[in-house]
């Protein structure tokens, strides 16, 4: 398998500046609106709030190295912070949406990605969320054809191969010399 490499989406990115540049104007006009101070301070709630969200999502657009690989190793998601996680480690792979976000939740073996506190499991035991989540929503492609690459991986490295040791062959040379005949 070839690597699979799949950087966050312009457009979607391009949509989001655009909303709270939107936004911010609106929040500046009713930051400067005068003699009524409940729209000065919504105002500068928006300004503050959308202020930030207009950098991240230009900061989004400019940043082009790959946020998700996928190879013949496993998975790389440079946000979980969790490095790669490795096709036996997976057992399965399913798709939840909560509210307009959407997530791909991978059902896993190992304990070793398992690093959140009891409030963070909580609210993943509450919208049914799984120990690693990968936020699908600014990712440039389709969600249903990222399950169906993810699923076919899954499959293919479902049955890990056996560890090979000495004692393997010691054992096999053992039972043929039972089959050989003995002379009395």
């Amino acid at each position: 398998m070839e690597n699979i490499e799949i950087k966050n989406s312009i457009i979607k990115n391009l949509f989001y500046l655009l909303f709270s540049l939107f936004v911010l104007f609106l929040s500046l006009f009713l930051f400067y609106f005068p003699d009524q101070p409940i729209l000065n301070y919504l105002g500068g709630f928006g300004l503050f709030l959308f202020g930030f969200i207009a950098f991240g999502s230009l900061v989004l657009i400019f940043d082009r190295q790959p946020r998700l690989i996928i190879n013949h190793e496993g998975i790389y998601d440079r946000t979980l912070k969790v490095g790669l996680i490795r096709w036996y480690d997976i057992k399965n792979v399913y798709l939840q949406k909560i509210g307009e976000s959407q997530f791909i939740c991978l059902v896993l073996d190992e304990e070793k990605y398992h690093q959140e506190s009891r409030k963070l499991s909580a609210v993943k035991d509450f919208f049914a969320l799984e120990d690693i989540n990968i936020n699908i929503d600014d990712l440039d492609i389709e969600e249903k054809e990222l399950i169906k690459i993810l699923q076919k991986e899954i499959a293919r490295h479902e049955n890990p191969p056996k560890p090979v040791s000495i004692f393997d062959y010691y054992d096999n040379q053992i039972s043929d010399l039972d089959r050989i005949p003995q002379i009395k």
